[in-house]
């Protein structure tokens, strides 16, 4: 399985963020069109277009906590079967103290070479200007060995861990306030791919995710040296 997770504090609720989004994901591949839509487990019906999903995008909801009404805005999930993911996003919001609530998408996908999934990661953080992202592509045994409140249960959720990221994944994009804890001319040093985009830094260990799997011996090494 192939894991995207992003952490934003930018603004997602905009219909010009949601467009912007699901229409890479068609562009970029036709098979990525999305095929239902979801607000958590709810189907809200099959896609029909980008312009469609504009009402569904972030519809605002409303809880009452300690006597106080708080609004928020409800995300959207969208599924697809041909090329198989899950895609959700949960908007940036506030609580009832006026913290801001990062948000966040998360992407999980069934392994296909006909996906440049790469592409599609970099689009998002483009997109979303994430403060921390992650791709990797995780197996069925070592997600069943995964023990909560683990270092890797931290890192297949794609979060940091006091502000520190968890393990180094195939791909990483370090937003600004990240990347200051980082010297990125070390991972240039170790042969580590990295571009510049916005203020943070879009990382990759090897040439492709593939790696992983197909070379993972090489990857490990890669990564652990």
């Amino acid at each position: 399985m192939i894991v995207i997770s992003v952490t934003t504090d930018a603004d997602t609720t905009p219909w010009s963020v949601g467009s912007r989004l699901i229409s890479m994901f068609v562009d970029e591949n036709p098979r990525l069109a999305p095929e239902v839509l979801f607000q958590w487990e709810n189907k809200l019906g099959d896609f029909e277009s980008v312009a469609a999903c504009e009402p569904y995008w972030a519809p605002s909801g409303s809880v009452k906590a300690q006597g106080i009404e708080l609004s928020f805005p409800i995300g959207l999930r969208w599924k697809r079967k041909v090329v198989k993911y899950d895609a959700e996003i949960n908007h940036t919001r506030r609580n009832l103290k006026g913290e801001k609530i990062n948000g966040k998408l998360r992407v999980q996908a069934d392994f296909n070479q006909k996906v440049n999934w790469f592409e599609i990661f970099k689009r998002i953080c483009e997109i979303l200007s994430p403060i921390y992202a992650s791709m990797h592509f995780f197996s069925k045994e070592a997600r069943s060995n995964f023990r909560p409140g683990s270092l890797e249960s931290y890192f297949f959720s794609g979060v940091l861990q006091q502000g520190k990221v968890a393990d180094v994944s195939w791909g990483m994009f370090l937003g600004k306030s990240v990347s200051l804890g980082f010297d990125l001319s070390e991972f240039r040093s170790r042969g580590f791919a990295v571009q510049k985009i916005g203020e943070g830094a879009l990382i990759t260990v090897t040439d492709s995710i593939h790696d992983v799997v197909e070379q993972s011996s090489y990857f490990y090494e890669k990564k652990m040296n």
